[in-house]
This record gives structure tokens, sequence and C-alpha cells, in this order.
């Protein structure tokens, strides 16, 4: 790790110098490109190193996988609590967490916030269907409200700190309950509140060893993993019931 940000700050210095000479240019490097995730995997951190020509603020925003996501709204009928409201989304980012280098609303202007969906509230889904008669709106905060509780998307924006005028940091706690797969860094040089460029990285989380061997084979088979999972348990119930008897 301490190699790596060696190399990391050797490649900001030589790119620095660079960038001073193309007018609105990011350069940018990450500590890790890859994330393992083992049976001990308790969260990681991800660390993005960055340089820019001339000074401004930094957004950045990080992006997961996108999957489908089912938000069920309950009513009270005749006494019981019953999932009567349903809607699917689609194409919803796995993980989204936001940094920046001042406050958002200082930095760019509503309009230009929403253009790029920076932050939570300007995100869309698309809806794969839908049943309900309320507004789709109410379900889609709703969803954010969830993500945001079991730490996977962002509240308030995690700080970019610069190192003088053209070089900056940014890192994000990621928690234990990632998702696998291929992540993007947007990043954003904003000037005058408008972003004068733009630039993307990429980076891939993985499940390794065991980890990896029990993932693949919920996604792979699911049906002889809810059996599996079924039986075990069933198992595991008749064999603590017997134990406690003869208790």
């Amino acid at each position: 790790m301490l190699n790596k940000i060696l190399l990391t700050f050797v490649f900001l210095l030589t790119v620095s110098a660079q960038t001073v000479q193309a007018s609105e240019d990011i350069s940018l490097d990450l500590v890790d490109d890859f994330i393992a995730i083992n049976l001990n995997f308790t969260g990681s951190e991800i660390v993005l190193f960055g340089g820019v020509a001339d000074q401004g603020d930094i957004i950045t925003v990080i992006r997961g996988p996108s999957e489908e996501q089912i938000v069920r709204r309950k009513r009270k009928v005749s006494g019981l609590w019953i999932s009567r409201d349903r809607v699917i989304f689609d194409d919803v980012p796995s993980l989204y967490w936001i940094a920046s280098s001042s406050p958002l609303r200082k930095i760019l202007p509503y309009t230009g916030l929403q253009k790029h969906k920076i932050g939570p509230k300007y995100l869309s889904f698309p809806i794969r269907s839908s049943k309900t008669s309320e507004s789709r709106i109410t379900f889609k905060n709703a969803l954010i409200r969830q993500k945001q509780k079991i730490g996977l998307y962002s509240k308030t924006p995690s700080k970019v700190k610069f190192m003088g005028r053209h070089l900056f940091k940014s890192s994000v706690k990621v928690p234990a309950n990632i998702k696998p797969g291929p992540y993007s860094i947007d990043v954003y040089l904003v000037r005058d509140q408008k972003i004068a460029s733009h630039r993307v990285i990429h980076f891939k989380i993985g499940k390794i060893g065991t980890s990896k061997t029990v993932y693949s084979f919920a996604h792979d088979h699911r049906v002889f993993y809810g059996l599996f999972a079924v039986m075990f348990s069933v198992f595991f119930g008749l064999a603590s019931t017997r134990l406690f008897r003869k208790g």
C-alpha cells in the first residue's frame, strides 16, 4: 500500500507539470484499481489522487453497478399490514457517493447539478412496472433513504482535499455490503459555477477465494442455492431440537 501511494505521488508530480501546460485538463490515479472481497471483508477505502492545470473546485461522483430495485409500501387492511403498492426501478446505481472541495450549492447552480445528476435527489431511475396510485417520486425518495441508511448512498458530500495549487486527494470508505462489479468515478473541475473539464476513471470490486465460489454458485445456480439454503435450515433446526431434547 505504501509503495503504491509513493508511486502515485511520483505520478502526480510528473503529470502536474504537464497539466499546467494543458488548459482545463485533469490527471487522475487510484491507489488501488481492484478491491478484493473475501470472507473476512469488513469494508475498504477508495483513494483517488488528481492533478489540475489551474485552480478550481473538484467534484467526484462514484457510481456502482446498476441493479433492479423493488420498493413496496404496506397498507393496513382489516387490521393486517399488507404490501399493496409496488414500484420496480431499473438501472439503480448500487453505490452512489459524492465528494467535493467546497459545498455543492456554492460550486454549481441547481441547473448544473440536475443536468449532471450530481446529488442523490437529482437521480432518475427508469420504471419497469408500477402498481400504485401514489406519486412515483415518493417511492424513489424512499429507495434513496434506504440506500443512505445502509451506507451505500451519501447523505452529504465527503471532502476533496487540495495539497497545494494543483494536486488533490479524495478518499471514500465503502461498507462491507458493497456489490462486486465495475465502478466509475466522474471527476469534474468547476470554475465560475461552470464545469470546465470532466474525466472518468474506473476500478473494480470482486470476490476472491471461498467468498467468490459461494457468490458465483448463488448467482449461477439460484434454484439449487435456494433449495440448499432451505434444506440446511431444516437440518439445522431438527438437529438443534434433538440436541435440546437430550439436554
